[in-house]
Formats: C-alpha cells, structure tokens, sequence
C-alpha cells in the first residue's frame, strides 16, 4: 500500500439505531455500491466479562432483550471505489451483488418453493419439517459450535457432534411448550417441576455448554420524492439475480422485495384518481401476490408466539436463531395442514412430534423408571438401535401380555417374534 492510498479521506459511514431508517437511506440512494452491517451490540453484556459469568436462568420476560442487535452501519462505497480505480488503474472484479433492470432470478436449492406440494402428500411430521430445518443446516451449526469453541473460546476439549447439536434443537423447542421459572428447573427432580425428558436427553451441564458455545447490498431503485410526482401506477424495480425489489406508486409509494415473484404479467386494478375519477392502473405481480398473502403474516405472528421458545442468553444473535428454529417449525406445520388437509393434528401435536424425534434420533441417556409416551414414527421406523434387552416384568407394546425385554431405544416391552 502506497502512500496515497494510506492516507486518502474515507468516506464517512453512518450509523441508525433502527433497520426502518437505514433502509430508506439505502432505498432512496443513487448509488450502487452501499454496505449495510448489522453492529453487535456494545452494551448487551454490560459489566459481564465472559460467557460463563452471564445469568441466563432466569426466564421472566422483563429479562428478555427489546433488541436483538446493535445499530445499522451504512457506508456508500461508490466514491471510495472511484479513488481506487484511480491509483490502482484497473478495478479488480469484486463478488458484491450488482442490482440491474431485469427480472432473471438465480434461485438456489432451498430459495424455491415446490409448486406442486402434492409430492409431499403422504409424508409423516418430521419428514415434512427436514424440508425446512435440513440436515446440511445442523452439519452447518455443528461445525460453527466446534470452530467458535476451540478458536475463539480455546477449549480444546470441547466437542458437540451431530446427535448432541440434534438433541439440543428439540429441547429448545420443548421448552416452548413447557414453562418453569427458571433454566436449571427443567432439570428439576422435584415432584411439582421435574419434566423427565430434559435430565433423560442430556446433562444441565451439556446443554449450557453447548448453548454458550453455539454461535448461529443496497438496491438503486428511483427515489419516493421523484416517485410522489410521477402519476399512479408508476413502478421500478431491480434484481441481483437472486431478490427482486420493486417500487410502486399507489396511494403512497409501495417498495417490496421477492426471491420468487416478478414484475410480470403485470395485473390491472381500479384505483381513484384524483381529478380522473376512477381509474385502471397497471400493478407488479409480485405485489398482488403479496396482497393475496398478507393476512398470512398475522397468522405467523400468531402461531409463532404460541409456543416460542423460553430458554434464553444473552448473546445478542440468540433470538435470531431461535426464530429461525420457531419458524421452521410453523412453516413445516402449515404445509403438512396443506398436503394432509383430513389431518386432526394440532399445532401443539405437531411440535411436540417434531421435538421428540430431534431429541431421540439415535440414543437415550438412560431413564429412572415412570411411564412412557408413545414413540415417534419417525424414531421407531428408522431401523438405527434398536435391540431386544432384558428389563423388568411389563406389559408388551402390542399384545398388552406381561414381558420381560424391550427396545433399547424406543423403550417398549416387545415379544422376540
């Protein structure tokens, strides 16, 4: 580095406490090069020093952070750039997304979803939840626990494998439908607060180890001032390739963004004109399917907030990733209802299918006795473990008659035959 590139002005960043305000900076921006970075929080963990010293156990709601992250950091780089296509004579190709005036959309593997649903008919809970929640994306988190423990944290011993990151996913979604003051009384052995697939699926000790150990551009489209005077019906839009964002004028100016609608075929809707009358206006497709949808987003809201799950931290990024994990259930739930619409299964059911097999996948720590639920379809078809042990004397699965040996995994009293 030279000289003159060491010591050229910067291009000042701005900084907004809120998303809404960034986004009309960027929205309303002629340049095509802007960086938008979430900044983590500067006083989430005040006056903690480390992970360990953080009191996550308390679960009242008044402990719950309002937000989930820092300020906005928005830098226009269009003018930065320039400087260095000055000194360095030839601007290297870059791999930030460029916005043009097309409607080509490069979705990837999961961006898409399946316009014929009826492939899925017929599959059980859990299947139609990995469509949501895959095993890539647990591998992903696996591997990302691993490195942040050993690199950042230094502890080399620590180690979390694909069953133990499983388990923890399922005791994140049991505890939104079982609530206890505090953490630590999910491991509870008290009469009035012990629930038993907590201390059965993994130690207290495991799941806070693991748990403080996880860690989880700008479109230019047409300003809304120069948009207010065009007249109604007036769109822009732009795509990356992989979003499109369009911008429409109605009774005020409509700015939405897509990874699967286009602008095209453009619809036609009545709308009053002011000294035209009543008026046919040309509308993007994709926000007349955002209109057909919007009321689907209460809904979301709604079932989301059913059974959220309680167990909490305070790192700033964790309630991002347990919304993810929360909605990944909603949306599986939603499309079983579509693809089994005879189904009578509840929301409360279908969660409650889904957390037990991710906390039963392959093996259980071993069980004091008490009553058993049934098994997952899923755990009890998958042909991993399952063998014949002896137990004590106990009524068989099937046939009800008193039996002496079960299934190691699923626990229930079996004949040989």
């Amino acid at each position: 580095m030279d000289s003159r590139t060491f010591y050229r002005a910067r291009v000042p960043r701005q900084r907004y406490r809120f998303l809404l305000k960034a986004t009309e900076v960027v929205t309303e921006s002629t340049s095509e090069d802007i960086d938008v970075v979430i900044i983590p929080p500067t006083t989430g963990d005040k006056n903690i020093e480390s992970d360990e010293e953080a009191d996550d156990d308390t679960l009242d709601k008044d402990y719950m952070p309002d937000e989930v992250s820092g300020e906005v950091d928005v830098q226009d780089n269009t003018a930065e750039e320039e400087e260095e296509k000055e000194i360095e004579g030839v601007r290297e190709t870059g791999t930030r997304a460029r916005w043009r005036k097309r409607e080509s959309l490069s979705f990837g593997p999961h961006s898409v979803p399946s316009g014929d649903c009826g492939v899925h008919l017929g599959k059980e809970m859990f299947d139609i939840y990995k469509l949501f929640f895959t095993d890539e994306m647990i591998s992903h988190l696996t591997e990302q626990t691993n490195l942040y423990a050993h690199r950042d944290k230094n502890n080399k011993d620590f180690c979390v494998d694909l069953e133990d990151m499983t388990k923890f996913l399922g005791l994140l979604l049991i505890s939104g439908y079982h609530s206890v003051p505090s953490e630590n009384e999910y491991w509870s052995t008290s009469d009035d607060l012990e629930i038993p697939i907590f201390a059965k699926t993994m130690s207290r000790e495991r799941f806070k180890t693991i748990k403080r150990d996880n860690r989880t551009g700008g479109c230019p489209l047409v300003a809304k001032k120069e948009f207010d005077k065009k007249e109604r019906g007036s769109h822009d839009y732009r795509s990356d390739d992989t979003v499109l964002c369009a911008r429409w004028n109605d009774n005020s100016v409509v700015t939405i963004a897509s990874n699967y609608y286009g602008v095209n075929p453009m619809q036609k809707v009545n709308r009053w004109v002011k000294k035209e009358g009543k008026k046919t206006v040309p509308q993007p497709y994709l926000i007349s399917m955002y209109n057909k949808g919007m009321g689907g987003v209460d809904v979301c809201d709604r079932m989301l907030s059913s059974y959220r799950p309680r167990l909490r931290s305070k790192k700033w990024w964790w309630n991002i990733f347990v919304q993810l994990l929360n909605l990944s259930v909603v949306a599986s739930f939603r499309l079983y209802q579509h693809v089994n619409p005879d189904a009578r299964v509840s929301h409360k059911d279908f969660r409650r299918e889904i957390a037990r097999t991710l906390v039963r996948v392959r093996t259980s720590r071993k069980r004091q006795g008490g009553p058993t639920p049934p098994v997952p379809k899923a755990v009890r078809y998958d042909g991993i473990n399952h063998f014949l042990q002896q137990c004590s004397q106990g009524r068989c699965y099937e046939c009800k008659k008193n039996r002496r040996l079960q299934c190691s995994k699923c626990e229930k009293r079996l004949h040989k035959e």
